[in-house]
């Protein structure tokens, strides 16, 4: 990249104070090749100016790229935000900014790094945030597993009612009208309702009186459904899905590096629950750069997403049962102190 006395002369041409400056993206997360680009972002100390006026929300930012066409691996792109921007991106959870605030986890990645930064900002970095708030990088794995037919939230859904069903007594498939959706309509919600794909309601069943129906994917299942009629349904429904998703992929074609991101995403929130931080490069570099070259088959994909975004979700229903630890817990006391003494 450019000097780094280039970029120190950037921050003192707009009166800033560089904090903290990292390799970003692919270099960072060990998925770059010979032609990806560099990406770096940093963190500034916005002037007394810019705190009184509250001009704390943009950042200075550049590139040698042109505007209209591609990176090439020429090209740098250089973004920093101001501290009080960045700490807000970290409290919100979101995907940039935590993967920045861990960085240096990977040494030689980091190309500065102010002492007062790392002691009050990066040695805090448990006080910054909740992880289990940080949805984002799973809303980040939707949006883009969505383009592809994988439907995220939907597919999550019908996965949990499908593998509830997998896990129930056999006793209820055995003979017919015997057992009936109302029989296990409450345990089934208490494990899959989501509010949006897989809810309870008040249907209209015969002679037009009020029944309660579990909604699935915006198809209606009347309590009085017999059990064996409905899980011959969700396995019918399950079957199709899998076959819709995969034809909807192989028509459009199939935007390998989205996916990519997806998976990463999926695995680094896993991580964060888990550890309470990421370490880079991330140990799963390599199964995210053969999804990025397109080397693993798009079913493959789906079902690592699918069943990542189940895992992760199970994984913040442990923690907020208190069966598995809150690694990272949001201090604001300790947050507002950490800022302040970068003015006093």
């Amino acid at each position: 990249m450019r000097n780094i006395n280039d970029i120190f002369k950037f921050c003192e041409h707009n009166k800033i104070k560089l904090l903290f400056l990292s390799e970003f993206g692919s270099s960072l997360y060990g998925t770059n090749s010979e032609k990806s680009d560099k990406d770096y972002k940093g963190v500034f100390l916005p002037n007394k100016e810019q705190l009184l006026l509250g001009n704390l929300q943009s950042f200075p930012a550049f590139s040698t790229g042109s505007s209209d066409s591609k990176n090439s691996n020429e090209d740098i792109d250089i973004e920093l935000y101001s501290l009080h921007n960045f700490i807000n991106m970290v409290a919100k959870g979101e995907t940039g900014a935590i993967d920045l605030l861990f960085a240096t986890s990977k040494p030689d990645s980091i190309l500065y790094l102010d002492d007062d930064f790392k002691k009050q900002i990066l040695d805090n970095t448990s006080n910054l945030f909740n992880a289990i708030n940080a949805k984002s990088f799973v809303g980040y794995a939707i949006g883009q597993a969505n383009k592809f037919g994988i439907k995220g939230s939907r597919l999550n859904a019908l996965k949990k009612v499908h593998k509830f069903l997998e896990n129930l007594d056999p006793k209820y498939f055995i003979t017919p009208k015997e057992y009936f959706l109302k029989d296990i309509i409450s345990k089934l919600l208490e494990e899959c309702e989501d509010g949006n794909f897989c809810k309870k309601i008040i249907s209209e069943g015969p002679n037009k009186t009020p029944v309660l129906a579990l909604q699935l994917l915006g198809a209606v299942h009347h309590e009085n459904t017999d059990l064996i009629e409905f899980k011959k349904r969700i396995e019918s429904n399950y079957l199709k899905y899998g076959a819709r998703t995969k034809e909807s992929a192989e028509k459009e074609g199939i935007d390998y590096k989205a996916l990519s991101h997806a998976i990463r995403a999926v695995l680094e929130i896993k991580e964060l629950l888990l550890n309470g931080n990421i370490k880079f490069p991330l140990k799963d570099a390599e199964l995210i750069k053969s999804i990025k070259y397109g080397n693993v088959k798009f079913e493959v994909i789906e079902e690592l997403i699918g069943n990542g975004i189940v895992e992760v979700e199970e994984i913040i229903k442990k923690i907020n049962k208190k069966e598995l630890p809150q690694l990272t817990n949001y201090n604001k006391d300790v947050i507002d102190s950490a800022i302040l003494s970068f003015y006093l």
